[in-house]
């Protein structure tokens, strides 16, 4: 029985560090972007929405590169 529980404390906690993750990555591209001034709703929830990290990483690196909330929503 402490197998069973324990098994589960551990996927607990991976999902929580899963989640904790996309949430650093989401907030990461959020700060950059609010550097251009508002972000369009349909653009935060997008990003807000999204639980890809491979993706999410892509958008940080264009967030990045980006001169404008425009040219970042081109590229996404």
């Amino acid at each position: 029985m402490c197998e069973i529980a324990d098994r589960i404390r551990k996927e607990g906690k991976e999902e929580g560090r899963s989640l904790g993750r996309l949430e650093i990555k989401i907030a990461d591209i959020l700060e950059l972007l609010e550097d251009f001034g508002q972000i369009p709703q349909r653009t935060l929830l997008r990003i807000r929405q999204e639980t890809d990290m491979e993706l999410l990483g892509k958008w940080h690196k264009c967030a990045a590169r980006a001169s404008s909330i425009a040219e970042f929503e081109s590229k996404m």
